[in-house]
């Protein structure tokens, strides 16, 4: 799924940067830090923080 121009022009009027689409994932007990599974698909220009639009979510289902 990705942005339509209308929503990344909606986007950049609030001062957000639209960026290719991409799946992660992670739970709380994971060791794994949430920005570097993101920095694995998404370069991001140095900063002191980031803060991010988050479009939905499901839960996990319990792997077998």
């Amino acid at each position: 799924m990705k942005l339509t121009e209308d929503q990344k022009t909606e986007l950049k009027k609030f001062g957000w940067t639209p960026c290719q689409s991409f799946w992660f994932g992670t739970d709380w007990n994971s060791k794994k830090n949430i920005l570097m599974t993101i920095r694995e698909v998404q370069p991001l220009p140095d900063a002191e923080g980031y803060d991010f639009v988050v479009v939905g979510y499901r839960k996990k289902e319990d792997e077998e």
